[in-house]
C-alpha cells in the first residue's frame, strides 16, 4: 500500500534503508533455511562445491569448467578443509563426477560439507541482496527499492534456490544489479558509477556463461544512450570510450576470477588436463561460426581456457540442446524447447498473487506513458519510467534470448534473471497508490495478502506451483522438467527405506533415480531390473518412483505405475507396492547388456542386442540410432541407412532428425566418406 509521507522522507536516510533491508533479507533468509531444511544436495552442487574446493586450495581450475568460478570461489573458502585426492585421468562428464563424488562421500563428512554449503550459500545470496536493494535505491529510490527487495524475496522459486550451490540465482541477482548500475552510469557518465557498473558486470560474467547475454545489453544501452539527447560530436566519442572503459572493466574482472591465468592448470600439469579435450569440445557444436570463434579465442589466449572450454559447453546445451524431456501442458518435447516454454513457466511458478500484482504495476506504468504523451499529469513518477524501462528492456531481451535457445530441461530456474524485473514492476503496485485510488489500494492489498498466504507455508519452495498448473501436488500431470523435482527428497526417501524395507527381505526398485555414489552411501540396496531373466516384464515388490516420469510417453511408458494407488506420497516422491507389468523392460535390459558389451569391446554382442531391441520395440529410436553408428563402423552401409532411417521414422526430435537426413544423404552418396554421428545422449 502507499508509504505514509513521514516513513517515506525517513527511507531517504541510507542507514534507514539498510537496517529496513537487512530486516527483510533476514526474515527470507531464516525463511529458506527452515522451508528447505529437508531438501537433499542436489548432484550439481556436490560437482561445484568440491570444484571450487580445488579452485581455492590448488589454484586448479579443471574440475566442472562448465560454469565460471566466482560462485565457486566462494563456496570453496569456506569449505577450506574439504578433502580431494590426487587427481586421476579424466575421462569424459562421467569420470570427472565420479572422482568428486567419490571424494563427497568418501573422503569427506557428506553431512558437514553439505550444512556449510548451505551456510556459504546464504550468505552470499543475502549479501548479494543487499547490493541489489542498493543498487535499486540509487537507479529508483528508496521505496520501491525497499518493496522490489520484499516481493523478490517472497518468491518461493528464489526462496528455494537461497541455500542451493547453483549459479542460477547468482546470476539473477548479478544481472539486475549490473544491469541497475550500467542505467545510472550511463545517464551520469561519472567515473565512479561508470566504475561500478564495470565491476558488477564482470562479477555477473564470472558468475555463469549465460550472462553474455548482458554484456551485449550493456554495451547496446551504452551505445545507444551516448548518442542521446544528439550531444556534441566530441562528447559522442567521450562516452563511447566511457562505455569501452566499462567492458573493459568487466574483461578484467573475468580474468582475476580465474587469477589472470589461460592455462587451467598449475605449471608443470600435462596436456590434456581437462575430462575431454578442448578441441574435441569445438567439434560437437553445430555451428562452425561458433567453432571459428571460439578456437581463434584459444589460440590468442583472449579469454581463460577454462571459460572457453566451458563456453562450448554452455553453447551445446543451451543453444544446441543436449537431449533431455520435457512436458508442457502434458505435451512431450524431446530435445527441443518451444519458444513459450519459459513464458509458460512465469504464469505458473510465481503464486498468482504475486503475479497480479506484476499486471497492476504493468498497468499503472503502461497508463503513466500514455498519459504522458498527452501531458497530462500521472502519479506514477516521471524519474521511474526511464529505469524501469530500461530493465524491462534487459528481461525482455533475455526472454528472447531463452526463447531462441534450448534449455528447457533445467526449468525455471533458466529464467530466474528475469525474476528482479518482474518484482520491480510489481512494487509499483505497492509504492504508489495513493489515497485517490483506493480502489486500487484494496485490490494491490488483497493481492499481497494471497500470494504470502499462498507461498509462506510452503514446506518445500522449490516444488511450488500455482493454480494455473494445478498446484504442487498436480502439477507432475503437466510439466517434467528439473522445476518439478530434481531429486530433493532423498533424506524422506531414506527414512521410509530405513523403516520398512531394510532387513524385510523386499525387493525394492529405484525409479526414482539416486545417483550411485549417493546409494553407497546410504546403502541403498536395490533390486536391479537388469539382473532379473532377459525377456522377464514384472516387477514386483516396492517402488521407489517419481512423479515426473508418469506422463503418457512415447515409448518406455510407465503406464502401469501410473494406474496404481501409492502407499506413501512425499511431495513428487511415490511408494508404490504390488507386481507391475512393463512390456518393454525385456528391450531395456538389452541396452544394459549392450552397455556391457561396448565396454568389453564385443561390437558383435552389442550389434545383436540392438537390432533386438529395434525390433521388439521399434520405437526405441535411440537404439536404432546406436545401431545404425555399429553398422557404419564395420561398413554395412545399406543396413545402416535402413537403421538411421528407422530412426528417423520414430524420432520426435527435429533437430535430430535434420542429422539424420543429412546422414542418410551422405551414405547414399559417399558412404565411404561418412562418419558414425556423435550421440546426442552423451552428455
Amino acid at each position: 500500500m502507499a508509504f505514509l509521507p513521514g516513513f517515506r522522507s525517513k527511507l531517504d536516510s541510507l542507514s534507514v534503508f539498510c537496517v529496513l533491508a537487512l530486516c527483510l533479507i533476514g526474515a527470507a533468509t531464516v525463511r529458506s533455511a527452515c522451508a528447505t531444511s529437508l531438501d537433499g544436495p542436489l548432484s550439481d552442487e556436490r560437482w561445484h562445491a568440491l570444484a571450487g574446493v580445488s579452485y581455492v586450495q590448488r589454484a586448479d581450475y579443471r574440475l566442472n569448467p562448465e560454469h565460471p568460478p566466482l560462485v565457486k570461489l566462494w563456496v570453496g573458502a569456506l569449505l577450506a578443509e574439504a578433502r580431494l585426492p590426487p587427481f586421476p585421468a579424466l575421462e569424459g562428464k562421467d569420470g570427472e563426477r565420479s572422482y568428486i563424488e567419490t571424494a563427497y562421500f568418501q573422503h569427506n563428512d557428506r553431512h558437514a560439507l553439505h550444512a556449510r554449503m548451505r551456510l556459504a550459500m546464504l550468505a552470499f545470496h543475502a549479501l548479494a541482496m543487499l547490493a541489489l536493494s542498493l543498487s535499486l535505491r540509487r537507479l529508483v529510490g528508496a521505496p520501491l527499492a525497499l518493496a522490489t527487495t520484499g516481493l523478490l524475496l517472497l518468491d518461493p522459486t528464489v526462496a528455494a534456490h537461497m541455500p542451493v550451490v547453483l549459479t542460477d540465482l547468482p546470476l539473477a541477482i548479478g544481472a539486475a544489479i549490473a544491469a541497475s548500475w550500467a542505467l545510472i552510469a550511463f545517464r551520469s557518465w561519472r567515473a565512479l558509477d561508470l566504475c561500478i557498473a564495470g565491476l558488477t558486470l564482470g562479477a555477473a560474467l564470472a558468475c555463469k556463461h549465460s550472462a553474455l547475454p548482458l554484456l551485449l545489453f550493456v554495451a547496446g544501452l551504452g551505445v545507444g544512450l551516448a548518442a542521446w539527447e544528439r550531444p556534441g560530436a566530441r562528447q559522442v566519442v567521450v562516452r563511447l570510450a566511457c562505455v569501452a572503459g566499462v567492458l573493459l572493466a568487466a574483461y578484467g574482472v573475468l580474468w582475476s576470477s580465474y587469477g589472470f591465468r589461460f592455462a587451467e592448470a598449475p605449471a608443470g600439469i600435462t596436456e590434456p588436463t581437462f575430462n575431454r579435450p578442448y578441441a574435441d569440445k569445438l567439434e560437437d557444436l553445430h555451428s562452425p561460426a561458433q567453432r571459428a570463434l571460439l578456437q581463434v579465442a584459444h589460440d590468442y589466449a583472449l579469454l581463460p581456457r577454462a571459460y572457453l572450454w566451458g563456453l562450448a559447453d554452455t553453447l551445446r546445451a543451451g543453444l544446441d540442446g543436449r537431449q533431455f524431456e520435457i512436458s508442457v501442458f502434458a505435451r512431450f518435447f524431446f530435445g527441443e524447447t518451444p519458444w513459450y516454454f519459459f513464458p509458460v513457466q512465469l504464469l505458473i511458478k510465481p503464486a498468482l498473487g504475486w503475479l497480479g500484482l506484476v499486471a497492476v504495476g504493468a498497468w499503472l506504468l503502461a497508463r503513466a506513458w500514455l498519459l504522458a504523451r498527452r501531458r497530462v499529469p500521472e502519479r506514477v513518477p516521471e524519474t521511474w519510467r526511464a529505469p524501469v524501462l530500461g530493465m524491462l528492456c534487459w528481461g525482455a531481451f533475455y526472454m528472447l534470448v531463452l526463447a531462441r535457445g534450448n534449455s528447457g530441461y533445467a526449468g525455471v530456474r533458466h529464467a530466474l534473471p528475469v525474476f528482479p524485473v518482474l518484482a520491480l514492476v510489481a512494487a509499483i503496485a505497492l509504492v504508489e497508490l495513493r489515497a485517490s485510488a483506493r480502489g486500487l489500494q484494496w485490490i494491490s492489498g488483497a493481492l499481497l495478502l494471497w500470494a504470502c498466504f499462498a507461498v509462506l507455508p510452503q514446506r518445500r519452495p522449490w516444488e511450488y506451483y500455482n493454480e494455473l498448473a494445478g498446484g504442487p501436488s498436480e502439477a507432475w500431470r503437466s510439466f517434467s522438467d528439473d522445476g518439478l523435482e530434481p531429486g530433493l527428497r532423498v533424506h524422506e526417501l531414506l527414512t521410509y527405506y530405513d523403516a520398512n524395507v531394510r532387513g524385510r527381505g523386499q525387493q525394492a526398485y529405484d525409479f526414482y533415480l539416486v545417483p550411485g555414489h549417493e546409494q553407497e552411501a546410504y546403502d541403498l540396496r536395490w533390486h536391479r531390473v537388469e539382473d532379473d531373466a532377459l525377456d522377464d516384464d514384472l516387477v514386483s515388490g516396492v517402488v521407489f518412483l517419481n512423479t515426473r516420469y508418469l506422463l503418457q510417453r512415447p515409448y518406455y511408458d510407465f503406464d502401469a505405475f501410473r494406474d496404481a494407488e501409492p502407499v506413501a506420497r512425499m511431495g513428487n516422491l511415490l511408494v508404490l507396492r504390488g507386481t507391475f507389468r512393463l512390456s518393454w523392460l525385456p528391450a531395456l535390459r538389452r541396452r544394459y547388456l549392450k552397455d556391457e558389451a561396448v565396454q568389453a569391446g564385443d561390437y558383435a554382442r552389442a550389434e545383436q542386442l540392438l537390432a533386438e531391441i529395434v525390433h521388439s520395440h521399434p520405437y526405441d529410436y535411440e537404439s536404432a540410432f546406436d545401431l545404425a553408428n555399429l553398422l557404419l563402423r564395420r561398413g554395412a552401409y545399406e543396413r545402416a541407412i535402413a537403421a538411421y532411417t528407422h530412426a528417423r521414422k520414430h524420432s520426435p526430435e527435429r533437430a535430430l532428425n535434420a542429422r539424420l537426413s543429412r546422414q542418410i544423404e551422405v551414405l547414399r552418396s559417399d558412404a565411404s566418406s561418412a562418419l558414425p554421428l556423435t550421440s546426442p545422449w552423451d552428455d
